[in-house]
């Protein structure tokens, strides 16, 4: 668990930071008005492996809009991103697809220290079963060490077990997980 949520911990702040490395969105003292970036790249993503062979894949598309608060000598105080995608998950079995979607608030607080996570990380609607997956919540944690902080809701990092994802995805299908 503390693996994996060190590897998504890694791809949130390498993300975060390629964002940070673009011209500075706001002048100093001055909140920025963001900037609204596709979030591309992400074809042919695994999402979960079922035990009848099949594979889930899952692009994904949106948007990343990011917001700096930057001090009076242009130091970078807070970056806030506001992330807004939805997926196309297919079975590669049966060719079936269901399409989750979500919003992802993440806050990087340089003077507090803290990343702050929350919003509903995954959402899916199936016709005619209603909701059957909804990840929400909010979790703060230190910047330096990734220490949980507080917690509300499920673990957003996607759970970190494989066997518990396999199992969750596949099972929106009908299917087993590997």
């Amino acid at each position: 668990m503390l693996r994996k949520t060190a590897m998504t911990a890694a791809a949130t702040l390498a993300t975060a930071a390629s964002l940070v490395a673009a011209p500075a969105l706001a002048a100093p003292g001055d909140h920025g008005q963001g900037r609204r970036v596709a979030i591309t790249g992400h074809d042919g993503f695994i999402v979960a492996t079922c035990a009848d062979g099949g594979v889930v894949t899952g692009p994904m598309e949106g948007y990343v809009t990011m917001i700096e608060t930057l001090d009076d000598a242009g130091n970078l105080l807070m970056l806030r991103l506001t992330m807004e995608y939805k997926m196309t998950w297919t079975l590669s079995t049966t060719g079936e697809s269901l399409y989750p979607h979500g919003t992802r608030h993440l806050v990087f607080d340089y003077v507090d220290g803290t990343f702050t996570e929350s919003g509903t990380i995954r959402a899916l609607t199936v016709a005619g079963e209603g909701a059957v997956l909804k990840y929400a919540g909010h979790e703060v944690r230190d910047l330096g060490t990734f220490e949980l902080i507080s917690k509300a809701g499920p673990d957003l990092a996607d759970i970190g077990d494989p066997d518990y994802d396999n199992d969750l995805v596949c099972g929106l299908f009908g299917q087993e997980g590997a």
